[in-house]
């Protein structure tokens, strides 16, 4: 997009803001459409099926029950959810009073000099001193933002006017410094990460919110606009974005949230919305996406996607054209206000065509069975590790089947930044989720793959016909001095046959364990081992190494205990695997695994010879 263009229409073009609120996202005069609209919405709850309205107002009433605390530049990041979600719930309840508890508790920020966390202080985040902004200080800045256009009338000009000061001396001053000068490490022009889309767009939006309130607003919103529409510039021809799926979209949303707003008080001067990115970078979720309802949680994502990264999907959706990513966008449904107020729910899904994708800047590759919410989906992972918020996980996979998943990978685990959760030169992959041993990939010599920053496995094909699919991935590269070759190949047949082919050169003779992590429970059968959850089973058969010279089958669950700095008290992670290995060392291994959803628990339907 022209960026010269958009700064000289953010220098000259009238700024209106909504005559009544909420209207920066949407019209206020939908607000019985929206109310309505949840009346008839159920849920699943704690004991089952239940009202969304009664789920709403019980996680209200919880939080507002809860006894006062302490805030600390310390916890602020962990407690900001509280007004916002409440405010949210009066929104869509009618409850003026519970507006009144959200001021409040957004007025006991104001009593905390800086917003900024403090591990964002020091050298490993690359941050400096504390005039320059974090995301959490646009985190909270855009909360409240959200939380004052849902309060509507029930906020006074003079509360209006000490919110938009206390937004700006705790978070769009120092905002404003980092932009203009480049001053952080995450707003130089060509830093590619999802801390400058995040920044740009709370700080943006919060900007949208109050600017009638300060005199640098048409320069907080330019510099806003330039940090999204730079980290648009990034996205890849594919649509992909290297730190993951749920990372991406939910700082994606931040921007667009930011870009809707802008939008709206510009009346319809800057379109953010109008860049090409946006065209694509759909795909990255549908592809990503399995039919059971999760997504492929490689590197530090989560299963489950957040509600942001849904409204981001549904944006895009709705304002591309791209009806087909509207079926991931609703597997995922928020049904919060903004939610509610985006969807057009008279818009018809369409069924994708595509049934595999290689995504080459995140290295992964994905293939499906079918469009069905019954279909079988693997993922697999071969690219750089040394990329933000990075596993060693290359050569690794997942596979689900019949709506559960079966082979999983372990996903991300509880932060720890003041031990080392985020430095890449080796304390970080003394977290098990991260490292190698939490992935379906291999260890030789009880060692995982290294993480130097160089070394990068590779995917070589992805093909396919009517009925099979097929992925090839190289990962020798990522354990230097131990391997030579280790080229996987992964098959699906049809829906219930997966097959897996490890061909393996050791530099000297070694010995190798081949890792299996699983959904449900698993039990031996001979020599299959069979994976059950809820109703869908997998028989795995190892057909290759051939046991004579000694197997080893090893069921493995690994505890780890310190100090989440998130949730500010001790955690206690786990990862499970069942693991196989020859009892010998040797120059060559060749493993053949052979995979039956819901097969026979002998593996009967296996005729197999070595030539």
């Amino acid at each position: 997009m022209d960026y010269k263009q958009i700064k000289q229409t953010l220098e000259t073009c009238e700024l209106v803001a909504p005559a009544t609120r909420p209207g920066l996202l949407f019209s206020s005069s939908q607000t019985n459409a929206i109310r309505l609209r949840t009346q008839n919405i159920r849920v699943n709850g704690e004991s089952g099926e239940e009202a969304l309205l009664d789920q709403i107002r019980r996680n209200a009433e919880k939080i507002m029950a809860e006894p006062a605390f302490e805030l600390s530049q310390e916890n602020v990041m962990t407690h900001a959810h509280a007004f916002d979600t409440v405010a949210d719930a009066a929104f869509l309840l009618d409850e003026d009073e519970w507006h009144g508890w959200a001021k409040k508790e957004m007025k006991r920020f104001y009593t905390v000099e800086s917003w900024r966390f403090p591990l964002h202080s020091d050298g490993g985040y690359g941050n400096g001193p504390d005039s320059l902004a974090d995301h959490v200080m646009t985190n909270i800045a855009a909360s409240m933002a959200w939380a004052h256009e849902l309060g509507g009338d029930t906020f006074s000009e003079s509360e209006t006017a000490d919110l938009a000061a206390a937004v700006y001396n705790r978070c769009l001053a120092q905002f404003h410094f980092s932009m203009r000068d480049r001053k952080a490490w995450w707003s130089q022009a060509d830093k590619e990460t999802n801390w400058k889309i995040m920044c740009a767009g709370e700080a943006g939006f919060a900007t949208c919110a109050f600017f009638e309130h300060y005199s640098d607003s048409r320069e907080l919103l330019w510099y806003a606009a330039r940090g999204v529409l730079e980290t648009l510039d990034q996205v890849s021809a594919e649509g992909d974005w290297y730190e993951g799926i749920s990372y991406w979209y939910t700082t994606l949303y931040m921007g667009l949230r930011f870009a809707l707003a802008l939008r709206n008080i510009t009346q319809g001067e800057v379109d953010l919305f109008q860049h090409d990115a946006l065209k694509r970078t759909g795909d990255f979720a549908l592809m990503a996406s399995t039919p059971g309802g999760t997504t492929y949680n490689f590197n530090d994502n989560h299963a489950d996607l957040p509600p942001f990264s849904a409204q981001a999907i549904l944006l895009i959706a709705q304002e591309t054209g791209r009806f087909d990513w509207l079926k991931t966008a609703r597997q995922f449904a928020s049904n919060n206000t903004t939610w509610l107020a985006l969807e057009n729910p008279d818009l018809p899904e369409t069924v994708p065509v595509k049934t595999n994708v290689f995504f080459q800047t995140t290295g992964i590759a994905t293939m499906r069975s079918d469009w069905e919410s019954d279909a079988s989906f693997v993922g697999f992972k071969a690219g750089k590790s040394q990329v933000s918020h990075g596993h060693l996980d290359a050569n690794s996979f997942v596979f689900e089947a019949g709506g559960k998943q079966l082979l999983i990978d372990e996903g991300t685990w509880p932060y720890a930044g003041q031990i080392g959760f985020h430095e890449f030169d080796g304390p970080r992959w003394n977290f098990d989720a991260l490292a190698t041993i939490g992935h379906n990939s291999i260890l030789v010599d009880g060692q995982g793959q290294a993480s130097e920053e160089d070394l990068e496995a590779t995917i070589l094909s992805v093909d396919g016909e009517a009925n099979w699919q097929r992925i090839v991935g190289d990962a020798a590269a990522v354990y230097p001095g131990l391997l030579s070759k280790f080229i996987r190949t992964i098959i699906l047949v049809d829906r219930d046959i997966l097959v897996v082919h490890d061909s393996i050169i050791c530099d000297g003779e070694r010995h190798v364990e081949w890792l299996m992590h699983y959904a449900g429970d698993v039990k031996s059968e001979g020599p299959q081992s069979i994976i059950t959850n809820g109703d869908t089973s997998l028989v795995v058969t190892p057909l290759l190494p051939d046991r004579i010279n000694g197997w080893r089958v090893t069921d493995a669950t690994r505890t780890s205990t310190y100090h989440c700095h998130d949730v500010m008290r001790e955690v206690n992670p786990s990862i499970r695997y069942r693991s196989f290995s020859p009892f010998r060392k040797a120059g060559e291994f060749e493993f053949l695994f052979a995979m039956r959803v819901n097969g026979d628990p002998l593996g009967s339907e296996w005729d197999f010879t070595c030539d």
